[in-house]
């Protein structure tokens, strides 16, 4: 079974903040994830665990701009 969550985004000019909640039917939200997808002059894909612990932390295409969201999601999958 797949398990559910919420992903909430903030998109600024050159970034996108985001969190990832797991959702259960009969608990509050949980996070999970918190991160950076920054879309600059150096994209980068960064996020840490609820506790701190780095997730991931790497360069992403010079063409984020375009490809940045789907980088997010593969690495949520």
């Amino acid at each position: 079974m797949m398990r559910q969550a919420i992903l909430a985004l903030n998109a600024g000019s050159s970034s996108i903040k985001f969190g990832l909640y797991d959702l259960e039917p009969s608990a509050e939200l949980q996070l999970v994830s918190r991160g950076t997808l920054d879309l600059g002059d150096a994209p980068r894909l960064s996020a840490k665990a609820a506790d701190g612990t780095v997730q991931c932390d790497r360069r992403l295409a010079a063409d984020a701009r375009d490809t940045g969201i789907g980088d997010l999601l593969r690495w949520i999958e």
